[in-house]
């Protein structure tokens, strides 16, 4: 198999296939957050809720101190404190790498603003003006197929992945490809 596929808008693609990769990787860390406040809200609620006058007792000497703060209150609070901090870090993290790909994209429209990757049997060849790779099939641990885009992961994460956008080939030669990688990786959805 030899298939040559070559992006003659590239930095335009660039965008765009960044932007599927980081939809993908949004929805498996919303999950995560999702489960993270739902825990730390029925925590939270759970220690609110009255079930003695009073939560316990603290002897200090001879002074007696009554309190309602339960320790799942506590907890619920600290979780939901640190998710709070877990997400406006992603929110700069997202600002970032947006800021990063932008950078990459416009200094291909300086230059040529074409990439070429060519697959044979034995390995696959990214091209572009600034950087060429040759790289082995048996690195690629995965791949998932969204949208336009077939994600060859590298170790699994969708940000480390080289990215083939099925519009730039033909359908037969794309299913071709599919069939070649379909017999050499996993799919991961």
């Amino acid at each position: 198999m030899n298939i040559t596929i070559k992006d003659a808008n590239a930095a335009q693609n660039i965008l765009e296939q960044n932007s599927v990769r980081w939809k993908v990787h949004s929805k498996r860390t919303l999950k995560f957050f999702i489960l993270i406040y739902a825990l730390g809200l029925f925590l939270f609620v759970i220690g609110m809720r009255d079930f003695s006058e009073y939560g316990w007792k603290t002897f200090n000497g001879e002074y007696t101190y009554y309190t309602n703060w339960h320790f799942s209150e506590s907890l619920g609070f600290v979780i939901l404190l640190v998710a709070t901090y877990m997400l406006i870090l992603q929110i700069i993290a997202k600002k970032k790498f947006f800021k990063t790909v932008k950078v990459i994209s416009d200094r291909h429209l300086k230059t040529t603003n074409e990439i070429t990757i060519q697959v044979t049997d034995d390995h696959l060849i990214y091209s572009s003006y600034e950087l060429t790779q040759d790289i082995k099939w048996w690195l690629f641990s995965s791949y998932t197929l969204i949208d336009n885009y077939l994600f060859l992961n590298l170790d699994g994460n969708p940000k480390a992945c080289f990215t083939i956008d099925k519009r730039l080939i033909s359908v037969d030669e794309f299913n071709q490809l599919l069939e070649f990688v379909k017999k050499r990786l996993v799919e991961k959805p």
